[in-house]
Parts: structure tokens; sequence; C-alpha cells
């Protein structure tokens, strides 16, 4: 959502096009009608009902995404892994390894899709 508005806000820029030999009230002017427009883009965008439609959309979205399973391509799994590593001090690849081993205690097979594309090209 912070994204999606950042994006549509971008910077603010004032300056005037064509100042070369205005006057400091001309400039003035040219400055604060700017400014004006800038002003009116970034309400627009930040807008209380556009924000809230977004959010909610976006919610929809992840909470099907978790139904049909294309969570998988929606959620950054890299930069979360390595939220979690930061967080709980630890190397990244170490937190993997434990992650690996772990599944491996308890019959889970993290690989099993992967594997079985290369049983599939070896046949």
């Amino acid at each position: 959502v912070t994204r999606h508005i950042r994006m549509r806000v971008g910077n603010v820029s004032l300056m005037p096009k064509a100042c070369t030999g205005k006057s400091v009230q001309e400039l003035e002017q040219m400055f604060v009608a700017n400014q004006a427009a800038e002003r009116q883009r970034v309400i627009a965008s930040m807008d209380d009902g556009n924000t809230q439609r977004l959010v909610q959309e976006t919610c929809a979205r992840l909470e099907a995404s978790l139904v049909d399973g294309s969570w998988k391509t929606t959620i950054p799994g890299k930069p979360i892994l390595a939220s979690f590593a930061s967080a709980a001090a630890i190397p990244l690849g170490r937190l993997k390894s434990l992650y690996i081993s772990k599944n491996s205690l308890h019959g889970f097979n993290a690989f099993r899709e992967i594997e079985e594309i290369f049983l599939d090209w070896s046949e």
C-alpha cells in the first residue's frame, strides 16, 4: 500500500519552466502556481477513500493468494527470511541450513518439487 501511494505521489517539483529573464515577482508567481498544482496532485493521490480501497483490495488479494497458493510469487520470501535472520542475530546461510535440517527431522521435504522435476528429466 505504501509503495503504491509513494509511486503515485512521486517527487514534488516546484521548478517552473522558462525562468530565464523573469523578475523576482514573476518567479514568485510561477513557483506558487507550480506549488498549488503539486499540492493538488499530492492531495488527490493521498485521498482517504482511495487509501482505504487500496488497503481492502490488497488484503483481499493476499488472502486469496493464501487460498490458491499464489502467495509464493506474491510475498517476497528472501527479504522476509533476511529480516528473520537479522532479528534472530543468525547469519542468513546458517538460518537456511537450520530450516532445512529441522524440516528433514520432521519428515518435510522442502525440495520435493525440485527433486520431482529432476527425476522427470532423468527418465
